[in-house]
């Protein structure tokens, strides 16, 4: 491995090996001081030290299994990480084809997990070379994406993004620079501590703001730019990292949290009502019960509840708003329990705490949560003996003082108001909405595939259309309409009218040859005629487009069941043509 521009940051570190060694392992393309500075050294005095000892006096030298050179520039980076990047990709590809091999899904996975780590490794790197280099990584990714589901090449590669959930990439490496320098203001990363003061206290900051051009003279401008493009405050002060290790005086059990599934049917939801009121039974009646519960309010803020019922049957209520930038319900959640444990240490006396989020409980019951601000709830329950447990319900389920609680929380109506510090962990969430955000913009401009557009207006949430079967390549390409219909053709230049001709022939009314229409086409009768009986016999109701069984929220079993149909029908009536 070759570092660009390394000069006399050696002669700093050298006395000390661990800390070289540190360095190699976590920030191995920063190992040199003066590139997070002015650059002023001149290259012509470049020497490799060790203590007073020249030990490579040449451009070119290794030390500690670890190259130097000085006329190694980013573009080399770039292209070194471009040539490992396809070569990431040609080894995937050779996994699958059209119909033998790793799935679709499989295939995307080992692309997020083996090829997209190449470039995501230093991201900022790719920003201080030419910008031929990240083109061309974009697309290498999109191309990558067209042959997993089998798209043809002329098709757009957003399309092939937006139905892989794979975010394009430019923005995923800026969310990954907003997230290095956030770990550099926070403290979670301590290296180059004092460069990421040295250069926000100075006026290069406005300077790489106003540049025109992709080669900043540091790396902090790729920092301050992504922050910028991503809509996130420039200077980050207030995020809290939390500590390594936080002590355990105390075992406090997780409280039994089973899948209830109550939104299946109604018979579940009762089941679930259920175990909610044994929960309650099982509280010493001596206890004070807190309910706790966080979230959006109607008029759009969040806040924090407490319902306390005490031994004699006498209630106390208590709503806080929370305000802070990056928050949310789980946030809200946390500052409920947090309330419930300040409330029993400030009466000392015995309670136990009811919540019905389940990830604010394993968060405040772990020492090693990543939210320091469900690390200081633990750190609360070590230290507070009069709280003996914490108790989870299912929520909307009619238990009486969760559903009390909820009511608090929904109606908002407060004059506390709490100040939430984010947290790293929330800036980074916060960082991933405003990234897909704008991909969502980015994906209703967009010009590309109309048919997937009308079946999917907004972005995907999941990955739950790409079933592991290789019948999944047939529904993208009909989902997407890449395929050998007159309309498809004719927007690439591939037909003279986007008509349908079969219906020309059979004298009936001209129709556009979408992929909706064949399957209501009269020269394909009988067999569409059987296929909608089909569709109709399993959904329960008559189907007036093709849109409700192309639908991506349908489960995974009539996926399957659906792809499965339209693969015989294509069959019996194309000979393979239309796909």
């Amino acid at each position: 491995m070759k570092f660009p521009r390394t000069l006399s940051y050696l002669q700093m570190i050298s006395p000390c090996y661990p800390g070289l060694s540190r360095l190699v392992t976590e920030w191995p393309s920063l190992a040199c001081k003066e590139m997070f500075g002015q650059l002023r050294d001149d290259r012509s005095s470049f020497r490799i030290r060790l203590g007073s000892m020249h030990i490579a006096p040449s451009p070119v030298a290794r030390c500690l299994g670890v190259w130097f050179d000085e006329k190694y520039t980013f573009a080399h980076e770039a292209r070194i990480k471009l040539e490992r990047f396809n070569s990431k990709i040609k080894l995937i590809l050779r996994l699958g084809g059209l119909k033998w091999g790793c799935r679709p899904r499989c295939l995307i996975k080992l692309f997020m997990t083996v090829a997209l780590p190449t470039l995501t490794y230093n991201p900022w790197s790719l920003f201080l070379a030419p910008k031929r280099h990240l083109l061309l990584a974009i697309r290498a990714q999109r191309s990558a994406l067209k042959r997993f589901l089998s798209l043809p090449s002329c098709s757009g590669g957003d399309v092939a993004e937006v139905y892989c959930g794979v975010p394009p990439l430019d923005l995923h490496l800026r969310r990954l620079c907003a997230g290095v320098i956030v770990n550099l203001v926070s403290g979670k990363d301590t290296l180059f501590v004092n460069e990421c003061e040295a250069y926000c206290d100075s006026d290069r900051v406005t300077k790489d703001l106003h540049r025109k051009v992709a080669t900043w003279q540091s790396p902090f401008g790729v920092f301050v730019r992504s922050l910028t493009m991503l809509d996130l405050p420039l200077f980050p002060m207030g995020c809290t990292a939390p500590s390594r290790v936080s002590p355990s005086v105390r075992s406090m059990p997780f409280p039994e949290m089973p899948s209830l599934r109550k939104s299946f049917s109604p018979a579940n939801k009762e089941r679930a009502r259920l175990f909610g009121l044994r929960c309650i039974d099982t509280v010493d009646p001596s206890h004070n019960i807190l309910f706790v519960d966080g979230g959006l309010g109607l008029d759009g803020l969040f806040y924090a509840a407490l319902f306390v019922v005490c031994p004699d049957g006498s209630t106390f209520s208590f709503v806080a708003r929370l305000s802070g930038t990056g928050l949310s319900s789980h946030t809200a959640e946390i500052f409920a329990i947090r309330l419930a444990i300040a409330w029993s240490t400030c009466n000392n006396a015995s309670s136990v705490i009811v919540s019905d989020s389940q990830s604010a409980i394993k968060a405040s019951l772990s020492p090693t949560s990543v939210c320091p601000h469900a690390r200081a709830n633990f750190e609360h329950l070590q230290t507070t003996p009069s709280m003996e447990k914490i108790l989870w319900v299912p929520s909307h389920v009619g238990v009486w003082g969760n559903y009390t609680v909820d009511k608090l929380v929904t109606a908002g109506d407060s004059d506390a108001c709490v100040s939430v510090p984010i947290s790293v962990s929330c800036f980074k969430t916060l960082a991933k909405k405003s990234l897909r955000a704008i991909w969502d913009q980015r994906w209703i401009a967009s010009p590309h595939s109309p048919e997937l557009h009308c079946l999917t207006p907004s972005l995907l949430t999941n990955r739950n259309h790409i079933f592991g079967t290789h019948t999944a390549r047939t529904m993208a390409r009909l989902r997407t309409g890449h395929c050998g219909t007159p309309s498809f053709l004719h927007r690439h230049g591939l037909a003279p009218s986007n008509l349908c001709l079969s219906c020309s022939v059979h004298g009936a009314s001209e129709h556009v040859g979408s992929v909706s229409h064949f399957f209501v086409c009269r020269a394909n009768r009988p067999h569409n005629r059987k296929l909608r009986r089909f569709f109709s016999e399993v959904l329960g109701h008559r189907i007036t487009s093709l849109k409700s069984v192309l639908s991506m929220s349908l489960s995974v079993g009539l996926q399957i069941r659906f792809a499965n149909a339209l693969v015989d029908f294509l069959h019996s009536v194309t000979e393979f043509g239309f796909l």
